[in-house]
């Protein structure tokens, strides 16, 4: 049947006018000429040009944020959102990611739960997603530092539990002084990319060219904690062995106690000693360190100064020593506090880098083809820059950035994130009373066919 001039195919435009797909339905609100609709009146040649493909842009956009606040002004009482009101709680805990992604896929991108009398909203959608993790005036974290040493096993939370007394960096009271302190460390990575390359390339020549078995968790774990452990004390890291077993004892500790279903939640006695053997090792660290810093024996020849007075260490240890340097009126930390500090700093920067490395590692073996190219881009930048120009070309290039978002992608290191509502809110249409904890399951997010072409593929070039 022929169609009649300026009639639309429906079929072909709807998952291409961002009126159609915006709107969620088969009729586009824009009326079907050229002038108005670029992906409409499909006579006029323009529409092709890439003038009309940055109209059809902005056009998306402005319909996007006239949808938003049309939202906004119709707000749905918060016992209207959707969901099955009681969590299953031993689904949740033996297979929390897969039952989150059934939950949204039956109830939509909002839906809400029960978990111990207390109502939980979880969020996929890339907006509502940004709105809870970026809009700090209306959601906060929920993990406070003040009163963490309790009873409960939390993910990563409790690994650093027994310590987070002494680690007066992170308590959640008045503490500008301390953060600003550090604020200037994890700013510097200019100034560390040179020890970085050094120690990861050392710590790449330990690994087996030919293995028929290799452990790239425990690999990784160790390449991540040399990187790390550059920010905290520079590259001379030649005392550190009894410090890295128990800092990897801790890890797969709790690792273990993690992976069996059901898991008791409850702090033991366990926990406590293995935590209490890494603090040990950690303040012979510190002690050493400063011990070295005294004699300045701390810099080995070939190692760069600049980042051992960028490090961690040393610049606590400068806090109210009468050298100067930052920290301004702060008191000075005790050697219990900067191990604490230096033990949380680690925790949390190298689980997360290390699984997410491990399974991208595991990724690119079952894709050779994405790995062989994958192999050429490095290889190619590595024969033309050096240092911190390296690091900036590798981001800078497109394929190489796509494999490694792709890898945190299809198996994501973090998995659930959580905010707490400040004050009483909206969330998308509905209202969200103060309080209320706001999840966002991040396997859930990153497996959106909404938002991904190809969610189940590893592909470096599927982001939309």
């Amino acid at each position: 049947m022929n169609k009649q001039p300026g009639q639309n195919d429906k079929h072909n435009h709807a998952q291409t006018c961002p009126h159609i797909h915006t709107a969620h339905s088969n009729e586009c609100p824009v009326k079907p000429s050229a002038a108005s609709c670029p992906y409409h009146g499909k006579s006029n040649a323009a529409t092709n040009g890439p003038a009309a493909r940055r109209t059809a842009s902005i056009a998306a956009h402005l319909f996007q944020a006239e949808n938003a606040y049309q939202e906004q002004t119709s707000v749905l009482p918060f016992e209207a959102i959707p969901g099955p009101r009681t969590e299953d709680e031993r689904t949740y805990r033996t297979d929390n990611h897969a039952y989150l992604m059934r939950l949204h896929d039956q109830y939509g991108d909002v839906f809400r739960i029960i978990r111990r009398g207390k109502p939980v909203v979880f969020v996929r959608s890339a907006d509502l997603v940004r709105r809870v993790l970026l809009s700090e005036d209306d959601f906060d974290k929920t993990f406070d530092a003040d009163h963490a040493s309790t009873p409960t096993l939390q993910y990563l939370m409790n690994i650093m539990q027994p310590l987070l007394k002494t680690a007066e960096v992170f308590k959640s009271t008045d503490n500008h002084q301390h953060r600003f302190l550090l604020k200037s460390i994890f700013n510097a990575s200019d100034v560390f990319a040179p020890g970085f390359l050094r120690v990861v390339r050392a710590t790449l020549e330990t690994w087996p060219t030919h293995a028929k078995h290799f452990d790239t968790l425990r690999a990784s774990h160790h390449l991540v904690f040399a990187a790390v452990m550059v920010i905290i004390m520079g590259e001379n890291q030649s005392y550190t062995k009894e410090f890295y077993d128990e800092a990897t004892n801790v890890l797969e500790h709790f690792e273990q106690r993690y992976s069996k279903p059901m898991f008791d939640v409850k702090i033991n006695e366990e926990d406590e000693a293995v935590m209490a053997r890494l603090e040990a090792a950690g303040l012979a660290v510190v002690k050493e360190f400063r011990r070295r810093i005294g004699e300045g024996t701390q810099t080995l020849p070939g190692q760069s100064e600049e980042i051992t007075k960028r490090s961690m260490l040393y610049t606590m240890m400068q806090v109210g020593s009468g050298h100067g340097g930052p920290g301004g009126d702060a008191a000075k930390f005790s050697d219990e506090e900067i191990c604490g500090t230096m033990i949380n700093t680690l925790l949390a920067a190298s689980e997360g880098p290390a699984s997410g490395l491990s399974t991208t590692m595991y990724d690119l073996v079952r894709n050779p083809e994405v790995q062989e190219r994958f192999g050429r881009e490095v290889r190619s930048l590595a024969q033309q820059f050096t240092g911190a120009d390296y690091l900036n070309e590798l981001l800078e290039n497109q394929y190489v950035h796509g494999t490694v978002l792709e890898g945190l992608r299809m198996k994501t290191p973090v998995a659930i994130v959580q905010r707490r509502a400040m004050h009483d809110t909206t969330v998308g249409s509905y209202a969200v009373p103060k309080g209320t904890i706001i999840g966002v399951c991040i396997a859930a997010v990153h497996k959106d066919k909404n938002q991904f072409s190809c969610p189940h593929q590893f592909d470096p070039v599927c982001f939309p």
